[in-house]
């Protein structure tokens, strides 16, 4: 299982947000700490998210399920919740875990004219509600999982275009990861976009070894200390080599070919674990049982202009009348809806 273009895309975007948290709301004209408590969020850097190919089976299943049944919502009609998604994909909550869930839909009545510009726009939306930059921006997490779904008109007896996305947002046990992606900046942005990544290229150091995948990120889990890290083969021209130091976090490492390595590592001590009880389906063990006690509530931000027949997409107005959502209208352009969901392991 490994990441599209566009799921590669969002992680940069979310690892990007993460690297700088305020520069990142004033890009889009919000103060970090809108509509939340002061100092919820921090300024300071987060340590980036590996991506985890559980994960992103985990996503996609869902993804996947919305578009299926014309629900946005994270609990499926049989009971399933995000967590069991997650179990069944394979990724171990042990205890003392954590997890979240946003999600995200896009409908059009024409083609999209370019997919990479309605992720962004998902990622825009998701980041300026409030609990989805919670989870966005929570330092616990070390593993995501993005999965994208697009339909058009004649699959799955839609009359319309939509793109339904997921985020997974996990931590489970002590294990730390370098991540990145290899790309050639063809497009001259300075950073990712789809089509740039160079698959197959040879990810190694003393204690551990893997390759990039098509979109051109990597993971590789590796013990605190200095590694000598070396990018060599597949599509990318010349080898590459770095020192990198983990102590107790994530780091990122991107190679852009023909260009030098950009490295990024994050602030040293990430928060605690029990911070993240933001959900509407938490639950835990042990330190994280005083979170669970805290309000729970989900919240669904959306446009309801711009839906065409056919495939309509979720009926959002069921929640408006539901203990602790929120239905609002949203800021983005028409067709846009946004949830989220999180909770703990034991």
């Amino acid at each position: 299982m490994q990441p599209s273009d566009h799921e590669q895309l969002m992680l940069t975007l979310i690892n990007e947000a993460r690297a700088d948290p305020e520069g990142a709301a004033d890009r889009v004209g919000i103060d970090l700490n809108e509509d939340l408590s002061p100092g919820e969020i921090s300024p300071e850097p987060k340590q980036p998210l590996a991506f985890n190919p559980e994960l992103i089976e985990a996503a996609r299943v869902h993804s996947d399920w919305m578009l299926e049944t014309e629900l946005f919502q994270h609990d499926w009609t049989d009971g399933t919740a995000p967590r069991d998604r997650i179990e069944d994909a394979g990724y171990a909550l042990e205890a003392g875990s954590a997890w979240a869930e946003n999600i995200s839909y896009t409908q059009a009545s024409r083609p999209f004219p370019d997919l990479a510009e309605v992720v962004e726009d998902q990622h825009e939306g998701l980041f300026r509600s409030p609990e989805h930059r919670v989870n966005t921006l929570n330092d616990d997490f070390r593993e995501a999982g993005v999965g994208f779904r697009e339909i058009g008109p004649g699959e799955e007896d839609s009359d319309a275009h939509a793109l339904a996305g997921t985020m997974k947002f996990a931590v489970s046990g002590d294990g730390l990861f370098l991540t990145g992606t290899v790309y050639r900046d063809e497009d001259g942005s300075g950073t990712y976009s789809p089509g740039e990544g160079l698959g197959g290229v040879s990810v190694e150091t003393e204690a551990n070894a893997t390759t990039t995948w098509d979109s051109g990120g990597y993971t590789l889990s590796l013990e605190p200390g200095t590694h000598e890290v070396t990018f060599s083969g597949g599509e990318l021209e010349e080898p590459h080599r770095e020192s990198v130091t983990i102590d107790d976090v994530n780091v990122l490492l991107d190679v852009v070919d023909g260009a030098e390595e950009l490295a990024e590592e994050p602030a040293e001590n990430p928060v605690g674990r029990n911070d993240s009880s933001n959900a509407s389906d938490a639950g835990g063990s042990g330190a994280q049982d005083s979170a669970a006690g805290r309000d729970l509530w989900d919240i669904l931000v959306f446009s309801r202009d711009g839906l065409d027949s056919g495939h309509q997409g979720p009926d959002l107005s069921q929640y408006e009348s539901l203990p602790g959502h929120t239905v609002q209208q949203d800021v983005r352009p028409p067709g846009h809806q946004f949830a989220n969901d999180a909770g703990f392991g034991g």
